[in-house]
């Protein structure tokens, strides 16, 4: 059996960790904006006396034509050399040309990532260079080092910083440059992007290494290589050049999915990975006697529901709700943490704590009342896994779970239901023995509607509607709802209604009711009863038209490019069910419906039917979304758009949304 929760190890030699992108995306990851020569950088590194390499002077490459580029790279250097020991020393230097208003907006400032609990940066020069050739330095006082903006909720325990340089006269015509040094003493990994939102006239990326020190590593296509090795030291140096920008596009997953980036680290296995993650946890847990009964105070989840798995995860539930309404999560990334880690006890009673520190008090809790969980680090941001583990890179992995009763259970935010991650389908890293697991939710992501319309006699139609959510859709609509005063659910329920209907109101005395805000083992439920003053939308000639609800898909969905060129990563799986019963008018019958299909294709499968009987008419639509990475255009079994998944993908799509496979024409009798 796999031991839940490891002891603290020390990390083996050779195997420590570095730092990583911060490029987030979805509903609750945060995107971080600002230059974009974000230092890529993973966030680790051990112990280091490393030799200064000093930049080669060479003069700026030519920089290649793109007109229409508001700034280019023409040089990036990064130099990295690593010690013996793990640790590591980063040379950096970086020239931009500024070629527009925007240009200028965005490299005015260029900014500098880093974990100040392991990390120190050193700015070597800094300067504007007129068009006229003319030099302008940096004043120091316009170098300051801030708290990285996205830890602000949890500040307390942020180790996340940024150097903020701020270039002077910069204007159109102008370059920008910078050198840096970075020392990181815990460990090396990086990830370097060889895309970036404007063109690259050259970038350069070396890794100077002991030469007995594994490399593990993802390389991107079209960079070229070369390796100079010695007795004691091994280079490898990665080189590109006249590197277009990247276009932007919705749905793009994270830069290493999409043959931008180079993954490295100095991790051979996820063993040795792990080793660095469980070095981190308290030398010691509370004990049985110090955890019974603090967090579940009237005994439930007792040893003796486990002989009944039912029970068993029943009392698990019990436990995760309690522990989730008695403390409040500091949500942060473990890898932009201070890497202070409380222990069960400290957690308790100050009543808050980081996901980890959460996570670690509900496995405490778990074992004092005979139960075993699993601790996890599962991945938070729009990345792909497997295409990369071949790296061993810890900037995987920084979101706590527990695994119990075969349920994950998360705590990196409020109001997630136990047993719903929001994770569904991602990779998580088991801190027992290293292997990688999938992310299961309980419920998963799932929005079912049925909307009922009936005419009422007096040209108005009348009906009701019932949502039910479960999952990521709960989770989303409580974080909204839960603490909404009057005025603000009446302004909530308007919407809702105007989504229904634009003229629709509710019946008197019948608002919008909702259940299961607070009862986050129960789904989401939403009714009303609704009068509309209308009937049946007149087409001419006696017709009547009944336009169905649209599906309630994401709008990155609904505004795909027809000619897209970036992969594109459905994050999260998702079931939308949409049923509407209409009832008939004696007088009239169907001469047009949606026609009964069954559709699948890369990440989305659909079916629709249409069903009467008597006078009353169903209509049932269903889609379904999978957490799946599709390759960018071009890359189908044979080439070419035609056959691309993401071209499939779209097809399927266009037909889901076609007006006319959600509009019915009635006729009266004989027409």
């Amino acid at each position: 059996m796999n031991q839940p929760f490891p002891p603290a190890a020390a990390t083996a030699a050779g195997s420590p960790p570095a730092p990583r992108a911060r490029f987030t995306g979805a509903r609750h990851r945060a995107v971080r904006h600002g230059a974009v020569f974000f230092l890529l950088l993973s966030l680790i590194a051990v112990n280091l006396t490393a030799a200064t390499t000093v930049f080669a002077t060479a003069a700026p490459a030519a920089v290649a034509p793109w007109p229409n580029a508001d700034a280019v790279n023409e040089i990036i250097d990064k130099h990295y050399v690593v010690a013996d020991s793990g640790g590591w020393v980063l040379r950096c230097r970086v020239v931009c040309r500024i070629r527009s208003y925007k240009g200028k907006k965005d490299h005015a400032d260029f900014k500098i990532n880093y974990n100040g609990a392991w990390q120190r940066v050193r700015v070597d020069t800094a300067r504007t260079i007129t068009a006229a050739g003319g030099e302008i330095p940096v004043d120091p006082a316009e170098i300051n080092d801030i708290p990285a903006p996205w830890t602000t909720t949890a500040n307390i325990y942020a180790g996340a910083r940024q150097r903020v340089i701020n270039f002077p006269a910069v204007e159109p015509g102008c370059t920008v440059a910078v050198e840096f040094t970075l020392i990181s003493d815990r460990g090396f990994w990086a990830t370097e992007l060889f895309a970036l939102p404007d063109p690259i006239a050259r970038k350069t990326v070396s890794i100077d290494l002991p030469a007995d020190l594994p490399l593990a590593l993802v390389e991107p296509p079209g960079v070229s290589r070369r390796e100079q090795r010695s007795a004691h030291r091994r280079v490898v140096v990665w080189t590109t050049t006249d590197r277009p920008a990247e276009i932007p596009e919705p749905l793009l997953p994270a830069p290493e999915n999409r043959g931008a980036g180079l993954q490295v680290s100095t991790f051979g296995t996820w063993r040795q990975t792990t080793a660095w993650f469980t070095a981190l946890l308290p030398p010691a847990t509370v004990t049985a006697a110090t955890a019974a009964a603090v967090i579940d105070p009237t005994g439930t989840g007792t040893p003796a529901d486990h002989g009944d798995t039912r029970k068993a995860a029943a009392s698990v539930d019990r436990l995760y709700l309690e522990l989730m309404a008695r403390t409040a999560p500091r949500p942060i990334d473990l890898l932009d943490s201070n890497l202070t880690v409380q222990t069960p006890a400290e957690t308790r009673v100050n009543g808050y704590g980081t996901p980890l520190d959460l996570a670690l008090l509900f496995g405490a809790e778990l074992a004092a009342r005979g139960l075993e969980g699993e601790l996890l680090l599962a991945n938070h941001r729009d990345l792909v896994i497997d295409p990369l583990a071949a790296a061993h890179s810890p900037s995987c992995f920084t979101v706590p779970l527990v695994r119990c009763a075969g349920s994950f259970y998360a705590f990196h935010q409020r109001d997630l239901a136990p047993g719903d991650t929001g994770l569904a389908g991602r990779r998580a890293l088991r801190l027992a023995d290293g292997e990688l697991l999938t992310v299961s939710d309980r419920h998963g992501g799932r929005h079912e509607e049925i909307l009922t319309l009936a005419p009422t006699g007096d040209n108005r139609l009348g009906g009701t509607w019932q949502a039910c959510f479960s999952g990521s859709p709960a989770t989303d609509r409580r974080a909204e709802w839960r603490f909404q005063s009057p005025p603000e659910w009446r302004r909530t329920s308007a919407r809702l209604l105007h989504d229904i209907d634009p003229q629709a109101r509710t019946v008197t005395g019948t608002p919008v009711t909702v259940s299961g805000l607070t009862e986050l083992n129960q789904p989401l439920e939403v009714s009303c009863r609704f009068s509309i003053p209308r009937g049946f939308e007149p087409l001419g000639g006696g017709r009547l038209t009944v336009p169905l609800p649209e599906l309630p898909l994401p709008d990155e969905l609904r505004s795909l490019p027809a000619h897209r060129r970036g992969p594109l990563l459905l994050a999260e799986p998702l079931e939308i069910t949409l049923t509407t019963v209409i009832t008939m008018p004696p007088e009239l019958h169907v001469v047009r419906q949606p026609r009964d299909e069954t559709r699948t294709a890369p990440g989305i499968s659909t079916s629709r039917k249409t069903r009467q009987e008597n006078d009353t008419l169903t209509v049932s639509r269903r889609v379904v979304l999978e957490r799946t990475l599709l390759p960018a255009p071009g890359h189908g079994e044979n080439g070419g758009d035609e056959l691309s998944a993401v071209a499939a993908f779209r097809r399927a799509l266009i037909e889901l949304l076609r007006p006319e496979n959600r509009l019915l024409v009635l006729a009266p009798a004989g027409r």
